[in-house]
Formats: structure tokens, sequence, C-alpha cells
């Protein structure tokens, strides 16, 4: 979902408000991110990058300075002031453990361990 406001002002004053609702999941954000390869529907949780809530203020003002005419205008006249200010959720975080419990790592590439493991791996 996104939503945004636009208000102008008098003397060059505007603001721009925009909110974004977003939720992204996955099995894997990067190709060695994936937990398990044997069932991927196991690995699905939210993406790495996911922010749920972001709001973003942009604004402009420009300076009431008095009009000059000549080199001085062409100096002064036509400063603003402007700026963007971002405000969002964190990332989540995904605990993983580097332990081989579950006996899956590759040779060229290692799988972290799955965190959901309590005990280790039963030896007979």
């Amino acid at each position: 979902m996104q939503a945004s406001l636009d208000k102008r002002f008098a003397h060059g004053l505007q603001f721009t408000a925009a909110y974004t609702f977003s939720k992204s999941f996955d099995e894997a954000s990067s190709f060695e991110g994936i937990l398990n390869p044997i069932d991927p529907r196991r690995s699905r949780s939210l993406s790495a990058f996911d922010a749920r809530h972001r709001i973003v203020f942009s604004y402009y003002w420009e300076l009431p300075f008095h009009k000059f005419n000549g080199g001085a205008g062409k100096v002064i006249n036509g400063w603003a002031l402007s700026g963007i200010t971002t405000f969002q959720t964190g990332f989540p975080i995904r605990i993983i453990s580097s332990a081989d419990n579950e006996l899956m790592y590759s040779f060229d590439f290692e799988l972290p361990g799955e965190p959901l493991q309590l005990a280790s791996f039963p030896h007979q």
C-alpha cells in the first residue's frame, strides 16, 4: 500500500509526505542464504530486505531574498533549502548457527544450520 500527500504554501514553501506498507517473503534472499535446499518451504520467511513501514518527508523552501538584477542577482537570486528525511522499520533478523548438526554442508559453499534444532545430532 502506498499513500502520499503534497502541500504547497505561499512564498515557495512545499512539503511531500509518503507512506509505504509492504511485506516481502522469500525462501532465500541470496543464493548462500538457503537454509534447507532439500525442502525450501521450510526456509520460507521474511526477506532480508523486508522493511514493513516506511515514511518519507521531503521539503523545499525558496529563501525569501529580495530579487536583485545584474551580477548580484545571478549570485543571490534563486537560493533554496531542501531535504529528504526517511523513517522505516528495521530489517528482520535471521538467527542461524554454524554448527553442522543436520549434516548439510557442501564443498563449494556452506549452508548455515537451522536454529530450531535444540539438541545435537544423536551419535550411535
